[in-house]
């Protein structure tokens, strides 16, 4: 069987449960809006309803999905720390196996190994010769406020390398690996018209609430509910263009033989126990990622799966349906999702989730499907944003060790670690283990040792 090509479209801070697939369940900032494309995505493909960062952080979350490794063991342990000569990356395995490797925009240091091609999107913004086609202006046109957003560029970019691709038959010889990565959906939310109405009618003349302070319990509820409408045009703009990418790998033959994968590199927290944005917390509204795979073929079309994953499962599953080898770091570390889709209930019994210590804060976690359970050494008075992490867990009345019950409270907004003292002390000795198991200085264990 050929290899596949691979098309990744990474959408910053993209929540799956604002996604119209996640559905009408009851959730904490309500039901998601209509979302077509995401949801024709998910039609053709499968939708990981249980995807996790191990941690709310950019830099760290793409790292752990290049390296397959979590954090504290690639070293990007925060965002701009460099990841290390001696990490490998799923780009220069995927270039040595032959594939021509791209990237729309340009990554921390260290990260951007064996990408030949960077920055396309700064082509976008020059002179464009496509001949006597361009399936470009064959797609739905857009304003000139919203061409300029990330996801456009990112789109158009996207479009035009893999219109070059198709037209040349050198080329043609080898699959790609191409990386999409836009912030959009970062804050400050600002959606360009017509998105900026899309959810909030009604006239708005309170303060801007684009980039909320991250503990916000002053908002009133005209505010929360805008602050949210601006978020969920923002995830509207998206869907536009990932309905022009679509479309566009439909136009030129190339959806049948191309693994797609659209994910987020985290979740955001909306509001949910007044908080904002990427607080140093674990909660599942800043850690749950949105993940959507597609193969035809391979990869059944419309499944959707509850089963535990990380995002850095991602870099072990493209290698399994690109047939090519786990380096021996990775293995342990993350795993193939393949068999979420052929049925399978769980390939993880557990996420690990980490906060590593910036300005005074560091935490530990595990999650499974039942339990959620967090250590946190210290919260740091060093003033983040408006205030400090310690002037939250004040705020919240949080002590350092909490317990939820997923089954009984999904919004973890209870603490039961005293209610139930036994299930503390397995996950913490969870805990233990696998910050026993993943050190670096250990070879990472094989399943059956």
């Amino acid at each position: 069987m050929a290899k596949p090509n691979i098309l990744l479209f990474m959408m910053d801070a993209l929540r799956p449960d604002r996604l119209s697939p996640w559905g009408h369940d009851a959730v904490a900032v309500g039901p998601p809006h209509p979302t077509p494309n995401f949801a024709r995505l998910a039609e053709t493909g499968v939708f990981f309803r249980n995807c996790f960062s191990h941690m709310p952080s950019s830099h760290p979350s793409r790292a752990s999905i290049l390296t397959g490794r979590d954090p504290h063991t690639h070293g990007v342990r925060i965002n701009s720390r460099p990841l290390s000569a001696s990490e490998t990356t799923l780009t220069q395995i995927l270039r040595n196996a032959g594939y021509l490797t791209a990237t729309t925009r340009t990554f921390p240091p260290g990260m951007g190994r064996g990408f030949e091609e960077r920055g396309l999107v700064s082509k976008v913004l020059s002179p464009f010769d496509a001949g006597p086609w361009d399936i470009v202006k064959e797609l739905p046109q857009m304003a000139e406020d919203e061409a300029g957003t990330d996801v456009a560029q990112d789109t158009t970019a996207l479009i035009r390398w893999l219109q070059r691709y198709v037209a040349d038959p050198e080329r043609r010889r080898h699959p790609f690996f191409l990386w999409a990565d836009c912030e959009d959906t970062h804050e400050p939310w600002r959606p360009p018209v017509p998105y900026n109405t899309l959810y909030d009618l009604e006239p708005y003349d309170g303060p801007d609430v684009s980039c909320p302070p991250m503990y916000s319990p002053h908002l009133t509820e005209r505010q929360v509910r805008h602050a949210r409408a601006l978020y969920d045009g923002v995830v509207a703009l998206e869907d536009a263009h990932l309905g022009r990418l679509l479309d566009a790998l439909e136009r030129l033959g190339l959806a049948q033989d191309t693994l797609l994968i659209v994910m987020s590199d985290h979740g955001v927290h909306l509001g949910e126990n007044h908080l904002w944005r990427k607080p140093p917390t674990l909660f599942d509204a800043v850690l749950r990622a949105t993940l959507i795979m597609r193969l035809p073929g391979v990869i059944p079309q419309g499944r959707h799966t509850d089963g535990l994953n990380l995002v850095n499962d991602v870099f072990a599953t493209v290698l399994d349906l690109a047939e090519l080898e786990m380096p021996s770091g990775a293995v342990g570390q993350c795993t193939s999702l393949r068999p979420l889709w052929e049925g399978q209930q769980q390939v993880r019994n557990f996420v690990p989730l980490e906060f590593n210590l910036y300005k005074g804060t560091a935490g530990k976690g595990i999650r499974t499907e039942r339990w959620k359970y967090f250590y946190y050494r210290s919260v740091g008075d060093l003033m983040w944003d408006t205030m400090s992490p310690a002037d939250v867990w004040r705020g919240e009345g949080w002590p350092l060790t909490m317990l939820f019950d997923l089954e009984n409270d999904p919004a973890e907004s209870r603490n039961v670690a005293d209610e139930f003292p036994q299930v503390e002390r397995e996950m913490r000795d969870i805990l233990l283990n696998w910050l026993i198991d993943s050190e670096n200085d250990l070879p990472a264990p094989v399943p059956g040792d």
